[in-house]
């Protein structure tokens, strides 16, 4: 397990941009999100982020109270908005509460969800009318993902134009190209949040030989390369001890679209 610490956010008044700072200022954007009142949103591109980490998904996803905040009526940071956007629909994501604010003791996932699903918080609100989850000090909120789709698997006929067959660039794979995390805290009173993503290894599929996602090519060229006696390598997929036609054949059932 990766653990990438984003960094820490505070967001100002109303559409004023947040501050941030951390190591990942490239993966930063910003939105205006909010009903009845427009807020700054925190954007981070996902997408880029596994890029970076090749191999991996997204395990969790955690906001977190760092200490130091206001702790009256609603404590710690009052997290408005958490939820990621470009989730394939398979995809499952289960939200979890843990720390001091006993409000959220027997919150159910569900629950949670709703109240940080968008950015709706009014002044005249407090923490008990379910529009946002006040962390308390050093209480945290956490998204868990579950289901993420095969990037290897062979393509379908949903993937092919009708008119000129071709195979479109995501044929069988999931396109997690526009992963976006969406983030805001309750101002005008700011306070600091930190945010940390935990990235597991994902299963490397048969043939897939440089573990890119993809049953291709250059998994092609790494099986010629040890093409012979190899025993326990990669390239030998039926563990005979030998790279040769039979493991090329069992390459190619599995070539991605």
């Amino acid at each position: 397990m990766i653990e990438v610490d984003l960094g820490s956010f505070l967001f100002g008044f109303e559409t004023t941009p947040y501050e941030y700072v951390g190591d990942h200022a490239d993966l930063m954007g910003h939105d205006i999100e909010g009903d009845p009142i427009e807020k700054s949103v925190a954007t981070v591109d996902l997408s880029r982020l596994v890029e970076l980490h090749p191999g991996t998904s997204i395990a969790w996803i955690r906001i977190s109270d760092p200490g130091g905040n206001l702790y009256g009526a609603n404590p710690g940071a009052d997290v408005d908005l958490f939820s990621v956007a470009g989730l394939p629909d398979e995809v499952d994501v289960t939200y979890s509460y843990s720390g001091s604010n006993i409000l959220y003791a027997e919150t159910t996932s569900e629950e949670l969800a709703v109240e940080v699903a968008s950015v709706d918080f009014d002044y005249g609100s407090n923490d008990a009318s379910a529009l946002w989850v006040s962390l308390g000090e050093h209480g945290s909120l956490t998204m868990t993902f579950g289901g993420w789709p095969d990037a290897g698997s062979d393509g379908d006929d949903d993937d092919v134009d009708a008119e000129s067959g071709d195979v479109s660039e995501f044929s069988g794979r999931a396109d997690l190209s526009n992963l976006q995390l969406r983030l805001n805290e309750i101002a005008p009173t700011g306070e600091w949040v930190t945010v940390s993503i935990g990235l597991e290894d994902e299963p490397i599929a048969a043939g897939d030989l440089n573990a890119d996602g993809m049953v291709d090519a250059a998994d092609l060229g790494m099986l010629f390369t040890a093409w012979g006696v190899c025993e326990g390598c990669p390239a030998d997929m039926n563990g005979d001890g030998l790279v040769n036609a039979e493991d090329l054949g069992l390459l190619v059932a599995v070539w991605t679209a």
